[in-house]
């Protein structure tokens, strides 16, 4: 959280994967409003498995 967001603001959140490794894969993402001011961000990293996901 680095900014608030006020009802009826209109937000955009934009992801994108910084680095796709072999195995592990770093993503970064923001959340901006209209004046294009972040009001949050965050990052992770994700590990590519064999594992079947039952949806």
């Amino acid at each position: 959280f680095l900014n608030a967001a006020r009802v009826g603001d209109v937000l955009t959140a934009r992801a994108e994967v910084i680095r796709a490794g072999k195995n592990v894969i770093h993503c970064e993402a923001r959340i901006i409003n209209a004046d294009q001011k972040i009001i949050a961000k965050c990052s992770t990293n994700l590990i590519q498995t064999s594992m079947k996901l039952a949806f």
